[in-house]
């Protein structure tokens, strides 16, 4: 298992404090963009840890960094669906829809789209100024057997392939940049490979991983689905490398893997550079 080798923050309202933080990202100039679901806000942290700017959103509980340096945020308490801001914080775009609160925002970088998955509609993909007509929707009638019903995290690589996890098949499903069904890994259970609910998900273009996590910790796979290790576990108390709650997970350029320890309130470091020389 591999363990952590820093944490950032821990309880509290204060600069760099969490109270269940959901969600992180990682902007084009590095720093962290973190979803600080508890104390309803949005924070800007470097990745050492040190603030740099927050500003006030009900509950967020999804953030993505678009290549322009806008912050989009999803609050499960907020007026509107999707508020969109600029690096500084100050409100650009507010979008609300009638079909359902979005949980989950991701930027797919290289096609200028975002992605808002729905718990009532699926995955939705829109272009970067979030039009009203999404350019396509990815749920159960796209797969063959109908098992992409209950969606808790999506992540998208540099070629368009986009990741999904699924709750309720406890499983990743795999798609092309167009929407068309590939494969399906993953089954219910509690052996390396296996999941249990699975919540988060994201990949590492230098090495080629996926990072995804479940009810008992993270497992760190290669992108077509053969189980490499597993990243902490779940467990009572606050020791390192113990997770309770997991949340949403980034890696960094220099491939270190950072997770949102939810109910330990604090985000967990772990460096896997070592692991991707032996790929």
């Amino acid at each position: 298992i591999v363990k952590p080798t820093r944490i950032i923050g821990s309880k509290g309202n204060g600069p760099g404090e969490f109270h269940r933080p959901a969600s992180v990202a990682i902007s084009d100039t590095g720093q962290l963009v973190i979803a600080d679901y508890g104390n309803d806000r949005v924070q800007v942290l470097e990745l050492d840890g040190t603030p740099v700017l927050e500003w006030r959103i009900p509950s967020p509980f999804s953030v993505a960094v678009a290549p322009d340096g806008r912050i989009f945020a999803a609050g499960t308490d907020t007026k509107s669906d999707v508020v969109v801001c600029d690096p500084d914080g100050n409100v650009w775009f507010q979008l609300n829809y009638e079909f359902g609160k979005c949980t989950k925002i991701v930027i797919d970088l290289e096609r200028d789209r975002v992605l808002l998955w729905r718990p009532s509609f699926g995955v939705l993909i829109y272009d970067l100024q979030l039009q009203r007509r999404a350019l396509f929707s990815l749920a159960s009638k796209h797969t063959p057997d109908g098992s992409l019903r209950a969606t808790t995290g999506v992540c998208v690589s540099r070629d368009g392939t986009v990741f999904v996890c699924d709750f309720a098949s406890h499983g990743v499903h795999v798609f092309s940049a167009d929407g068309r069904f590939l494969r399906k890994f993953g089954k219910q259970g509690t052996e390396d490979g296996s999941f249990s609910l699975p919540r988060g998900i994201a990949v590492n273009e230098q090495c080629s991983l996926l990072a995804v996590s479940d009810f008992n910790g993270v497992q760190l796979f290669t992108v077509s689905g053969e189980f490499i290790c597993r990243v902490g576990q779940r467990g009572e108390g606050s020791q390192p490398g113990n997770f309770r709650f997991l949340s949403g997970l980034v890696f960094t350029p220099n491939s270190e893997l950072i997770i949102c320890d939810m109910f330990n309130n604090r985000l967990q470091v772990f460096t896997i550079p070592d692991l991707c020389k032996s790929l």
